[in-house]
């Protein structure tokens, strides 16, 4: 029988390869499956990953999911003309009741994610294949994410 850590590339490209994205708004998490936001979210963690997405009146225009090449013309982050117009992220890889989701955080939410990486300081604790909670604060204009592992 194979171990989870031996799954691990597996499970990595299959939700990396039909992930839905999620949307932080200052209610919850947006599924695009749902009508409502969650706050709340339970997920399970897949994998996350440095990216970047370069907006146009805050719309996505190019995006790369490893903060090397571009989904959208194959142009490589390093040469590009619009590199400091990206904004640095970390994407994200869930699984909501098994389906696939990416989460793409920003600034705030990415510094939270960190931070919560950095208190699974013991050996056995793994962020991949993690059950969390992700909670929402809202800041107005925008959503905070917050997470907490569940038990």
């Amino acid at each position: 029988m194979q171990s989870i850590e031996s799954l691990a590339p597996l499970r990595e490209i299959i939700a990396a390869s039909s992930a839905r994205y999620a949307l932080i708004t200052p209610q919850g998490i947006l599924l695009p499956c749902a009508s409502a936001p969650y706050n709340p979210l339970a997920a399970t963690i897949v994998t996350h990953k440095p990216a970047r997405t370069r907006y146009v009146n805050k719309q996505p225009v190019c995006r790369s999911l490893n903060g090397i090449q571009s989904l959208q013309d194959n142009a490589r982050c390093a040469t590009c003309d619009h590199r400091r117009a990206c904004t640095p992220q970390i994407a994200l890889e869930l699984l909501y009741r098994t389906v696939p989701f990416r989460l793409m955080l920003a600034y705030t939410s990415a510094k939270n994610f960190l931070a919560f990486l950095r208190t699974l300081h013991a050996p056995n604790q793994r962020i991949e294949g993690a059950s969390v909670e992700i909670t929402i604060l809202d800041r107005g204009k925008w959503g905070e994410a917050r997470f907490s592992l569940t038990p």
